[in-house]
């Protein structure tokens, strides 16, 4: 099962995060299931044991299938050691703090991400679109929050 790790913040760049975002996540993971994560973080995207992952975390099970959870991984996997883009998380600040959009967003096909983004563009390259037809590039963590948050509230 793939697991997304939430991750609260405990630093001042992820402070700011939650600040410019107006919420309590900062960052995001994917738990593989099989003791791995990965994560995308400005030393590019990962692949580690789960345990080496020290941030404070809220997990939410995607709701995937079978072949789409084979799907994210394989596509993940296969993008480890791609470079961070810090043009989308520079652009999200600007177009949060000042409704402007600079556009400042990788080229369409860039295999740069951010760590919400990347996790989204897994998802729709197996085929699940949480986001709908919205660029995975301007993904943010507190997307994920708000879509886990919504998706708790009507199962309860």
């Amino acid at each position: 099962m793939l697991t997304l790790l939430l991750c609260t913040a405990t630093t001042f760049p992820g402070r700011l995060i939650d600040a410019v975002e107006g919420d309590a996540v900062c960052h995001v993971a994917l738990d593989l299931g099989d003791g791995y994560a990965v994560a995308e973080e400005p030393c590019g995207l990962w692949c580690r044991p789960r345990a080496q992952y020290g941030m404070q975390v809220q997990e939410w099970a995607l709701p995937l299938t079978e072949s789409q959870q084979a799907l994210v991984r394989q596509w993940l996997l296969a993008r480890v050691g791609s470079a961070y883009d810090y043009r989308v998380i520079v652009d999200d600040a600007i177009r949060l703090l000042t409704h402007v959009e600079l556009h400042l967003e990788s080229p369409a096909g860039s295999r740069s991400y951010d760590c919400s983004g990347v996790i989204a563009a897994a998802c729709a390259a197996a085929g699940w679109q949480p986001f709908g037809e919205r660029d995975p590039r301007t993904v943010t963590p507190a997307d994920w929050d708000r879509l886990r948050s919504s998706r708790q509230e009507r199962a309860a």
